[in-house]
């Protein structure tokens, strides 16, 4: 999506309100925006960045398979916990107790 807002905008969003840092188990897993961020853009910007994003017709179609992408991604990510809290348990029981 940062690809259809114009260089002007994302600046401004750089700028005023940055990238959050996602942290899981205090290490960082990904990068968002805040949830509100007040920026100072012309009405002529605005209507120029929307008209754009609304010229890409492709744009559902990407956004559905990103979110996809995410599903998968949160799956693999669920299954890998389970396998790694078994491990954890199977590591604190004392040797010659397995």
């Amino acid at each position: 999506m940062r690809a259809l807002i114009p260089y002007t905008a994302q600046i401004q969003i750089r700028e005023r309100c940055g990238d959050l840092a996602v942290t899981f188990k205090q290490r960082i897993i990904g990068y968002r925006l805040p949830e509100e961020c007040h920026l100072q853009l012309d009405g002529q910007m605005i209507r120029a960045a929307v008209t754009h994003i609304r010229e890409q017709p492709q744009i559902v179609d990407d956004l559905t398979r990103y979110l996809a992408s995410l599903d998968e991604k949160i799956g693999g990510l669920e299954g890998t916990l389970v396998q790694t809290d078994a491990l954890i348990a199977t590591l604190r029981v004392p040797t010659g107790k397995h």
